[in-house]
């Protein structure tokens, strides 16, 4: 994976380079801005709430990992030590039951212990933070993850964690559900096409997650249910930034350095901002003369509008588009800079949760359907009648509908058997199959066999023959 992603590019102390024409901070903000209140309506920016929510939740989220750093310490025989809430959540990784167990019954103590210290008071606070946007200051545009990220990811496994032990009270995992979706729009407004991605993944996260709490515990109510849907449509869907703004970002993240380690003439130098900026790939790779501004600024603008189209196209379209996409990418001008590309496989992302999302909208007008009808599961899709809206009844990417079976899942997502001590679902939904794309294809969504939704809960691995 390119440098951008793996690394956080430490840009924001480089303010010695000359003046730049553009401020393509300022750009940006006020984009940001203006589209948040768009989404959101006409009001305050509501930044400062949002610093001093993630302050009140940071004691709570340290008092967690100082308890999973001290599981690390005192159990060093435990190899499920320090997993902490993950195991709770997520299938045993080791073949030790008794650690494992042992490290779940702590983590569900922890959780108790920040339940009771009220710690999800605080958390009920972020669904009504509306716009919210990091103040503009005066240097450059980087690459970095906001300082929230980190804070909000650990807040999300324990919300993650929250839900799986919420069993047969629909409020409380829906109010989980809706503070991590809340959260997750919160940091993908940041600001950087990192946070996008960051907020992005936790979303994805949290419905699959909510969607599990359902395999496990039915819900209860059709209301619950029609309020789940509703959350993932508004929180998940139409508030977060769309693309074309995360890849405003990173396109003005990449012109902003171009522009601070190039002279007047167009040719690249050697600053405080370039040698910083160098140090993260290797120039061994790259040849002088470097590439000029304005050859490095045409690739970038011709990228970025190869990438969104790639991220609009459907069908087998899509997968020409994303090709031509791969191909630019890998063919850049000679400049290390290029390195700071935002690289294809964010289209594959955007899709991915795209199907992700509205595929947890077709799931939960099954449940309702099922609730509705004493377990029984309808035949087809279009038995779900006005359960199923309108706008969800294609996958997005293929554009044809979904693929369903009314019968249990024997396999996980991998085709392999589930085997014994999962938790299967009674039926399966996955993406239609991609036309023209051979089993062997590169692209991640490869859908000869497309993309699942229903996942089941495979069998822990202490379980495995």
């Amino acid at each position: 994976m390119k440098v951008w992603l793996t690394i956080s590019v430490a840009v924001l102390g480089l303010t010695h380079a000359r003046a730049q024409q553009p401020n393509y901070a300022q750009r940006l903000f006020e984009e940001s801005l203006a589209r948040q209140r768009a989404v959101m309506g006409e009001t305050a920016n509501d930044w400062t709430a949002f610093q001093d929510v993630m302050a009140r939740l940071e004691p709570f989220l340290e008092q967690n990992a100082q308890g999973d750093r001290e599981a690390m310490r005192n159990e060093p025989d435990n190899d499920a030590a320090g997993l902490g809430m993950t195991t709770i959540y997520k299938i045993a990784r080791e073949e030790n039951r008794r650690n494992y167990e042992a490290e779940r019954q702590r983590a569900l103590s922890m959780l108790h212990e920040l339940r009771e210290a009220g710690m999800f008071e605080i958390t009920g606070e972020l669904p009504s933070i509306a716009v919210s946007m990091p103040p503009l200051e005066n240097e450059p545009l980087d690459f970095t993850i906001h300082k929230f990220a980190s804070r909000a990811r650990a807040l999300a496994r324990i919300q993650f964690a929250r839900m799986r032990v919420a069993e047969g009270d629909d409020a409380e995992r829906l109010a989980a559900l809706s503070e991590t979706l809340a959260l997750a729009r919160l940091v993908a407004w940041n600001g950087s096409i990192l946070d996008w991605l960051v907020g992005k993944s936790m979303a994805q996260e949290a419905t699959g997650e909510f969607l599990l709490s359902l395999l496990l515990y039915p819900a209860t109510s059709d209301e619950a249910l029609e309020q789940a849907d509703r959350l993932i449509a508004l929180e998940g869907i139409q508030r977060p930034p769309s693309f074309d703004l995360a890849l405003l970002a990173g396109k003005y993240s990449v012109l902003d350095l171009i522009e601070r380690t190039h002279d007047r003439n167009g040719r690249f130098v050697r600053n405080d901002v370039s040698e910083s900026a160098l140090m993260w790939v290797d120039e061994s790779e790259f040849e002088a003369p470097f590439a000029s501004r304005d050859e490095l600024s045409a690739w970038m603008d011709d990228l970025c509008a190869r990438i969104q189209a790639a991220a609009d196209a459907t069908g087998e379209q899509a997968i020409g588009v994303f090709d031509s996409v791969r191909d630019l990418y890998e063919s850049h001008p000679n400049s290390p800079l290029a390195e700071f590309a935002p690289p294809p496989n964010i289209v594959l992302i955007e899709q991915d949760t795209r199907i992700d999302l509205i595929g947890a909208r077709v799931v939960i007008a099954v449940e309702r359907y099922r609730l509705r009808h004493d377990g029984t599961l309808p035949d087809s899709l279009e038995d779900l009648g006005p359960l199923l809206p309108e706008e969800v009844r294609t996958d997005p990417l293929s554009r044809t509908p979904w693929v369903y079976a009314a019968a249990p899942m024997t396999a996980d997502v991998e085709n392999r058997p589930l085997g014994q001590g999962a938790v299967a679902w009674p039926y399966s939904l996955r993406s239609a199959p991609l036309p023209g794309l051979e089993p062997a294809a590169h692209h991640r969504l490869n859908p000869n066999r497309g993309v699942p939704i229903t996942r089941s809960i495979p069998a822990p691995l202490y379980d495995r023959p």
